[in-house]
């Protein structure tokens, strides 16, 4: 999962000009990680596939627009109409990443005619990026889940409403510890309003060969993935019978329970596959068997 993130001193004209700017937050950084998606040195490929979930609020509803993106780990190459793997625990470089996405943004204000209203000191900082490994991509599902239905606060959250007062609950990151805060009512309906989406905002939206208009076809990648998977693992075990054979007499080949060409896969273990760059539990691999329950969320989505 990669998270894009605002530097706080812009957040001010992201809350006054919210349609121009997550529009422009979408745009600049998926095509950021188009770019660096491309280049031959990290993943060679032109179509990633990936999904993004914007999301504003904190867990005291103070405004922190970010987008999170859910992405596989690869990319199809039409070049060579093949899947090209991205490489275990890393999809592409944080600072590169990170300074081309700023740098997009800047140019999209630019274009806007709004750079005016953005001091330019802002573009000459680091902008937050966050890339995480999470596996199969289940778990970070369920985690944007709850942003896709849900708004700001739940009703069981509010613990008080008195004498002009809200009182609700929360946690911050990495605790488990029950944390109260107190807020007038005005000053907590701000706090909540002010992540209300504008009219007709597709805040969930789809890239790459997960887009439904792709010239990718989805079975096409999975079948290439499935293909390069089992071409690596065969060459393993194959590897594995060469060294019995040279073992000599009492080997598991001079026995004739293996043999070259024809490989036994009962004792391959999860962390074989890793071995080979077969990112089958890293970068949301198999983020292209859950795609089509995703895509069927009942919530406004867009894509691109």
């Amino acid at each position: 999962m990669i998270t894009f993130t605002v530097p706080e001193e812009i957040r001010g004209f992201f809350r006054s000009r919210q349609g121009v700017a997550y529009a422009a937050l979408f745009k600049a950084s998926s095509e950021a990680m188009k770019t660096l998606v491309a280049d031959e040195r990290f993943i060679g490929g032109d179509v990633p596939g990936f999904f993004g979930v914007l999301h504003t609020w904190g867990r005291t509803l103070n405004y922190h627009p970010h987008i999170h993106y859910v992405v596989a780990g690869g990319a199809w190459s039409r070049s060579d109409n093949s899947w090209h793997p991205s490489r275990p625990g890393f999809y592409v470089p944080n600072k590169a990443l990170s300074r081309i996405y700023r740098a997009k943004f800047r140019d999209l204000m630019r274009d806007a005619g709004m750079s005016r209203l953005i001091d330019p000191a802002v573009f000459r900082d680091g902008w937050n990026v966050n890339i995480q490994p999470v596996g199969a991509a289940e778990q970070s599902i369920r985690y944007l889940s709850h942003y896709v239905f849900k708004v700001a606060i739940s009703d069981h959250r509010i613990v008080d409403v008195a004498d002009g007062t809200v009182t609700f609950s929360y946690k911050k990151p990495k605790s488990r510890r029950t944390r109260y805060m107190k807020l007038d009512a005005e000053d907590f309906m701000s706090r909540f309003l002010q992540h209300s989406l504008p009219p007709g905002f597709m805040k969930v939206r789809y890239y790459g060969f997960m887009h439904p208009c792709s010239g990718v076809p989805l079975e096409k990648v999975r079948t290439s993935i499935d293909l390069l998977a089992g071409d690596l693992l065969r060459r393993h075990v194959a590897g594995r019978s060469q060294n019995d054979a040279r073992l000599g007499p009492g080997s598991a080949l001079d026995a004739g329970d293996a043999e070259i060409g024809d490989p036994d896969f009962t004792d391959l273990q999860d962390h074989d596959v890793g071995r080979f760059n077969v990112p089958v539990d890293n970068w949301g691999f198999l983020m292209v068997e859950v795609f089509e329950c995703v895509s069927n969320l009942f919530c406004p989505v867009q894509y691109f």
